[in-house]
């Protein structure tokens, strides 16, 4: 039975997964048609002959009907085959190759630190509820979750690389990923808190502890397992967002990432490095969603998927 869930649970994300990749690659391939920018004028400057820019519409399969385009571009989508780069002339695979480890060195650190950091407030904060400690927690994530990175940065560059230099003034790959760890493990800390506080209140908990259990191994082996459904999603979601969302700390930083690539190709215009970037964002954000489930579903059978 856990198996078949998890069959259908795994084929139907797969359909979304491939629905959105579609309508994401059909979306910006017709706004790419409508964009006032010329990409042969771009590539060849505005002094090129006729007979080049004809030459370079006909490499780039752009002379043909849009319908034809439009295939051609939704078949190579498939295969994650994006074209060269305008700027670079490079191909558009490789230049994400290039940049997405940095990123994911960036996201997988503040995963990490968002982990430690909400489970050890969550427990706190649930276990000491409406005393000194959970009122303490309730002021300080309210202040980590409206703190923007640009703000929580430069502080961190200031005084742990340029005061104190313990880490490098640039493509420093912990304080950028502690940077975006702060407002994400802040949220974390609350989603598990409140979790605990409604599994707490269910009788199994009292149950076991009126069994001869203790406190600690009751919370531990019953209560904490089943508030981590909740969690668990919300951070799949958020390591998403980690790797989609790396901009402002890429730059703070000087991390040559996705998101230091996602910002060049909107300034030169460079529509194929833009649009590959957008799909493969779409893509492992409901990836990471869909890892989620799949972790959410063998930690609590209770879960079910629909059919």
């Amino acid at each position: 039975m856990l198996k078949l869930y998890l069959m259908n649970a795994v084929i139907k994300k797969f359909g979304e997964i491939l629905f959105i990749f579609l309508a994401s690659a059909s979306l910006i391939f017709f706004l790419s048609r409508l964009a006032p920018s010329d990409p042969v004028e771009i590539m060849l400057g505005e002094n090129s002959t006729m007979e080049d820019r004809i030459a370079l519409k006909r490499e780039l399969g752009i002379d043909k009907p849009i319908l034809i385009q439009y295939k051609s571009f939704i078949l190579s989508a498939l295969q994650l085959d994006f074209g060269k780069s305008i700027v670079s002339r490079r191909l558009v695979s490789d230049e994400m190759k290039d940049a997405f480890p940095e990123t994911l060195k960036i996201a997988l650190i503040s995963i990490l630190i968002s982990l430690f950091i909400s489970v050890l407030i969550g427990i706190f904060s649930a276990y000491y509820e409406k005393r000194f400690f959970d009122k303490l927690f309730f002021i300080l994530t309210s202040i980590m979750i409206v703190s923007p990175s640009f703000l929580f940065g430069p502080i961190l560059l200031l005084f742990l690389a340029v005061k104190f230099p313990i880490f490098p003034v640039s493509e420093s790959h912990f304080l950028a990923g502690f940077t975006l760890s702060i407002p994400f493990s802040a949220y974390s800390s609350r989603v598990l808190r409140s979790s605990l506080l409604e599994e707490r209140r269910k009788g199994y908990f009292l149950h076991s502890i009126e069994k001869g259990n203790s406190k600690i191994k009751s919370f531990f082996v019953h209560l904490f397992p089943n508030s981590l459904p909740p969690f668990i999603q919300i951070n799949g979601l958020q390591f998403g967002g980690l790797l989609t969302g790396a901009i402002i700390a890429e730059k703070i930083f000087r991390v040559q990432g996705i998101g230091s690539l996602l910002v060049k190709s909107v300034y030169t215009r460079d529509y194929p490095l833009l649009t590959g970037l957008v799909i493969i964002f779409s893509v492992i954000y409901l990836l990471s969603n869909l890892l989620a489930d799949i972790i959410t579903k063998f930690i609590d059978p209770r879960v079910k998927y629909e059919k």
